[in-house]
């Protein structure tokens, strides 16, 4: 008998999945929870950029309530840019701006029509 079978055992353990909260597998409400917000985070992060044109991640962050405001330049390259949500480029100052693309903008009603059925 392995050690984790030991510890499974004395901590009365079956070896299933079940979870200390009495949730089987992966479905959680923790997690739905984190997941549900994340899609609520992303429909306003979207329609941030929906409408205004080019936008400087500081101006992105203060519209979306991110803080503190130096998180709005990774959290826009790792999960907007990334997936071309948003289209980048420099200003003539040399700044980076970005603008909901089509795409964003095809994503953004998807999350809103998928929003409204449930």
């Amino acid at each position: 008998m392995t050690l984790h079978a030991q510890g499974s055992q004395q901590l009365g353990h079956s070896g299933g999945t079940e979870t200390r909260d009495g949730y089987a597998g992966t479905g959680t409400p923790g997690r739905n929870r984190r997941k549900r917000q994340r899609g609520e985070f992303k429909i306003m992060a979207l329609a941030a950029f929906e409408n205004r044109g080019w936008l400087s991640p500081p101006a992105w962050a203060v519209l979306t309530g991110r803080y503190p405001v130096r998180t709005a330049y990774s959290y826009i390259k790792r999960c907007l840019w990334k997936w071309r949500l948003v289209d980048r480029r420099l200003d003539p100052r040399g700044l980076l701006v970005y603008r909901l693309s089509q795409k964003g903008a095809d994503r953004l009603a998807w999350l809103r029509a998928r929003k409204g059925s449930r």
